[in-house]
């Protein structure tokens, strides 16, 4: 049933959308397995890993990791260009 889906996320690696896309995973996520396959579809600048399995704590640490990582420097850029206005 999930072969569709694989074969068109496989269709957007490198694709515009494949760049606006953020994994993350727990290293002990039952979904750990499938999140690594996904990893050559999208920039790896875009992928995030914390310690944890598929619940909660992880999922905040991801999140944290996120804002910083991802988030914060298009925040940061759009203000800059912003003030050159």
């Amino acid at each position: 049933p999930d072969a569709p889906l694989w074969q068109w996320l496989q269709r957007q690696a490198h694709t515009e959308l494949a760049e606006k896309l953020c994994l993350g995973c727990g290293t002990e996520d039952r979904f750990a397995l499938s999140s690594r396959l996904l990893e050559a579809l999208v920039p790896s600048r875009q992928v995030l890993s914390t310690v944890g399995d598929h619940s909660f704590v992880p999922w905040r640490a991801l999140w944290a990791q996120w804002l910083t990582a991802i988030v914060a420097p298009i925040l940061l850029d759009r203000e800059r260009v912003e003030a050159a206005v």
